[in-house]
């Protein structure tokens, strides 16, 4: 059997291959800041399958947390209010003081809004509850990244409960 070697093999066109959809936060880099290894692990996890977001370091205490942050330069931090050696609102305030203008959303098991209160008031750009970050990291991170608050709606349901009921508004008395 002969092979005609006179005609090269045909070329199927090809269409331009089509540039990737760029990710809402691609590149965006966060640091995870928890004392148990398997929560850092599944939210890194989570945080891969979103929207772009880079975990580029973590830490398992607050000591740990300064040099990681100093090494790695994140645009956010997930910081765990429960650490072993100082709490994660403590340290907020810490992270903030060395780099203002830095991301921080914390983690918590804990739902009182005094310890939400208290973490905003750190300067904390967001709190959500452990038990919501399953479903809800992705749009925790996009909201602290595009710079609004970030509340869990547990927290915002607490915080609704014990505000003072409406009234009307009232304006200057005329004259």
């Amino acid at each position: 059997m002969s092979t005609n070697s006179q005609h090269p093999p045909s070329k199927r066109a090809r269409a331009p291959k089509k540039a990737k959809p760029k990710k809402q936060f691609e590149g965006k880099r966060v640091v995870i800041v928890d004392d148990h290894p398997l929560i850092r692990r599944g939210l890194e996890r989570m945080i891969h399958s979103g929207d772009g977001f880079i975990v580029c370091g973590e830490a398992g205490n607050a000591a740990e947390a300064m040099k990681v942050v100093e090494a790695t330069k994140p645009d956010l931090v997930i910081v765990d209010v429960g650490l072993p050696d100082e709490n994660g609102i403590d340290l907020t305030r810490r992270l903030l003081c060395k780099s203002p203008d830095l991301v921080i959303l914390i983690l918590s098991m804990h739902e009182e809004p005094d310890y939400a209160l208290r973490a905003l008031r750190a300067g904390a750009r967001g709190y959500m509850v452990k038990h919501d970050a399953v479903e809800k990291i992705g749009t925790a991170l996009a909201q602290v990244l595009n710079g609004h608050r970030y509340l869990s709606p547990t927290i915002e349901a607490e915080f609704a409960k014990s505000a003072p009921a409406d009234r009307p508004v009232q304006g200057p008395a005329s004259a």
